[in-house]
């Protein structure tokens, strides 16, 4: 019986010892190298510019908390395509009817709309 377990325990020893070395040398590869400082100081790249408002669109209100479309504190905050935020009702049913942001014109579907959680 203590035979048998003796020489399991050098098979799996087998197997480990080269997989051990393997990985130590890998380790020692990776922090020698200027390769792991590249991936973990690649900059973020700058967010794209918002579309700018189309002279025959939705005047955008000051106060960010109303809705473009209703001029009502936004309920349901969804966001369009083009990145302003509106009421999802309002919002779903004017790209229903026309297919285009109010504010942009810019072509979109209702199945674009994303919701906007406040504690994400």
């Amino acid at each position: 019986m203590v035979a048998r377990l003796l020489a399991g325990g050098l098979d799996a020893l087998k197997a480990l010892l080269p997989l051990s070395i393997f990985f130590y040398r890998f380790l020692e590869w990776w922090y020698r190298s200027d390769f792991h400082k590249r991936v973990q100081q690649a900059p973020a790249p700058e967010p794209p510019k918002p579309p700018k408002p189309h002279p025959d669109g939705v005047e955008v209100p000051e106060d960010q908390a109303l809705c473009p479309l209703c001029r009502n504190p936004r309920t349901n905050p969804a966001m369009a395509p083009s990145g302003y935020v509106f009421c999802y009702p309002c919002i779903y049913r004017h790209l229903d009817d026309t297919g285009t942001c109010p504010v942009t014109l810019i072509r979109a579907q209702p199945d674009s709309i994303r919701k906007l959680y406040a504690d994400a």
